[in-house]
């Protein structure tokens, strides 16, 4: 038996192991439907709305108080010879608070 006459007689066992022929496409299966929204009571965007509008305020409040605080310790500290780690992790905390506002903006 050649190589090709063994790759033929391997597809031939494939297909009748797996029920298929070569002439026979596997059909897809795709769910008939889109799944359906479990049953309950339906939440109003406004409240929501309301309560993201809330949340930015109180976080855009929190950020301006950590930036005034960080301008307040860089102009008390001399960056020149000193490093300050409270500095740097307050701008990793602005920072974090400026990427959740961002989040918040986009919904």
């Amino acid at each position: 038996m050649n190589r090709r006459g063994f790759f033929c007689w391997l597809a031939a066992l494939l297909a009748v192991a797996t029920g298929t022929t070569a002439q026979q496409p596997q059909s897809q299966r795709f769910p008939p439907f889109p799944p359906e929204e479990p049953p309950g009571p339906k939440i109003d965007p406004r409240l929501i709305l309301r309560e993201n509008q809330k949340e930015l305020r109180r976080q855009t409040l929190r950020l301006w108080e950590l930036a005034d605080q960080l301008r307040k310790d860089v102009e008390k500290t001399d960056t020149t010879e000193v490093f300050s780690v409270q500095l740097y992790r307050t701008a990793e905390e602005i920072e974090k608070l400026a990427r959740q506002i961002k989040n918040l903006l986009r919904g």
